[in-house]
């Protein structure tokens, strides 16, 4: 175990996270965010939800190379390690328990009656209360995947998690392999650290649990590989998450499940390099494609996902990715 510039206790193995995990008072409160690094606001945000209601807080950091094919882009993913140790060090959040909102901390506190105090006015007792990142952990290829990780599956030695059903669907289906190597490493990291909860987003609807952060206020979701775009892609990058309110509201209006090529038609790229990648309508629950044709019962919650292909001015192909489900999001003007 080591310490970062930012005093965060640095976490490098399976032996060093034990020791952490049985010098705590509490180790039934633990809350983990597992994260690939270049953190943004979006893994802020469930950072501040897991402070607000556990008493311990773990973030990891690792770059994992089971969920990336061969052509894809993990040698180039971006890396900002102490710019990632200073925004963590940063967040103080007060207990839920103390009254915080449930948007997540924003530098204020509820109190019972109702009103809100900045934090430098609060009692020194609920100071000393506040909550700060309690460790991170950032494994190696080595820590992780002791036999080796090679780049194609069929080369790949040891125990791996395959999701059958939805490895196969959504991004699994133009993904190969990429399903099985998240549920390894979540895995693999549950059974290290073995939270009380693990914190999610909802961006990739098949691991939800907290919702996405948007940018305000164009709604594009926020992701680390938005950093690959140039700021003019970056403006109108916002196109699938406005083409997929459209599907939304054309479901609505015929009653009816449409046929994704039907759906597609209704994508406008907004610069000549980007491109539909997919769309596809789903139960939220089971994530079973939902057959064109299908009527529309009241209440009855679908989500729409998609991704879309921005090939840059850098020369980088960059896939984004984002959901919504309707009879929830469509309540929100674009």
């Amino acid at each position: 175990m080591s310490h970062s510039t930012s005093n965060i206790p640095i976490l490098r193995t399976v032996e060093d996270v034990r020791q952490w995990r049985n010098g705590l008072s509490d180790p039934t409160s633990i809350g983990f965010v597992p994260t690939m690094g270049a953190l943004h606001e979006g893994h802020l945000q469930l950072v501040r939800h897991s402070l607000s209601s556990q008493q311990n807080t773990i973030v990891s950091i690792f770059l994992n190379p089971a969920q990336f094919g061969p052509t894809e882009d993990l040698s180039s993913y971006p890396s900002t390690l102490e710019s990632d140790l200073k925004q963590l060090a940063a967040l103080d959040v007060i207990p839920e328990s103390l009254g915080i909102p449930h948007d997540g901390f924003d530098g204020r506190m509820t109190t019972d009656s109702g009103a809100t105090k900045n934090i430098s006015d609060i009692s020194a007792g609920a100071q000393e209360s506040l909550r700060k990142v309690s460790a991170v952990f950032l494994p190696t290829n080595d820590v992780l995947y002791p036999s080796g990780i090679a780049a194609e599956v069929k080369d790949q030695r040891g125990a791996f998690v395959t999701v059958h059903g939805l490895s196969e669907q959504l991004e699994g289906a133009r993904r190969p392999g990429f399903f099985r190597g998240v549920a390894t490493v979540v895995l693999k990291l549950f059974l290290i650290i073995e939270p009380t909860i693990g914190f999610f987003g909802e961006r990739s609807s098949t691991m939800s649990i907290t919702p996405t952060v948007r940018d305000t206020p164009t709604g594009l979701a926020l992701s680390s590989r938005n950093t690959y775009l140039s700021p003019s892609e970056a403006n109108v990058a916002n196109a699938l998450f406005q083409f997929l309110h459209r599907c939304g509201k054309k479901l609505i209006s015929s009653g009816y499940i449409l046929a994704p090529e039907e759906l597609s038609e209704s994508f406008s790229p907004p610069l000549a390099s980007f491109a539909l990648d997919f769309v596809s309508i789903n139960d939220p629950v089971t994530f079973h494609e939902i057959p064109a044709g299908t009527k529309i019962q009241p209440n009855s919650p679908i989500a729409i996902s998609g991704a879309m292909l921005v090939h840059c001015s850098s020369g980088r192909l960059v896939r984004l990715i984002d959901n919504i489900v309707i009879n929830h999001d469509l309540n929100h003007d674009i």
